[in-house]
């Protein structure tokens, strides 16, 4: 877990916290607003990653994650992944998963995180969750 250093010298009075996502360590609606950015689509666990999002949110939870309206979901990090090139070179070793969700299978997995009803709005590809 990450102290969030440059995050604390622009604000020195508030705290910061980072995690892998899959557990995080925070009681239930711990926070008015859960903002998950650039991580989902790069994560296998991505659904304890929601999961977790929404256990400590208590109202919003904010979230970008890359969606293909088309095809399948592939969840196999040796068949979709995206290369990493440092100085604008491939070393042709290092690579990051980059999953690729399907709208309708995320859909799906994410009204399973609310058997009560929630307000959805859809942003481009930002979608935003709201605890009535």
């Amino acid at each position: 877990m990450g102290n969030g250093s440059r995050s604390k010298k622009l604000f020195p009075r508030t705290s910061f916290a980072t995690s892998d996502g899959g557990a995080l360590p925070f009681r239930e609606e711990s926070f008015d607003i859960v903002y998950c950015s650039r991580a989902i689509h790069l994560a296998p666990n991505w659904r304890d990653i929601i999961r977790e999002c929404w256990r400590v949110t208590k109202k919003y939870f904010i979230f970008d994650v890359r969606l293909v309206e088309n095809g399948v979901s592939v969840e196999d990090i040796t068949k979709s992944y995206e290369k990493i090139a440092f100085f604008n070179k491939w070393d042709g070793e290092s690579i990051v998963p980059y999953i690729v969700l399907n709208v309708r299978d995320f859909l799906l997995e994410v009204t399973r995180l609310a058997p009560e009803p929630v307000a959805q709005q859809y942003f481009g590809y930002v979608v935003r969750f709201r605890k009535w």
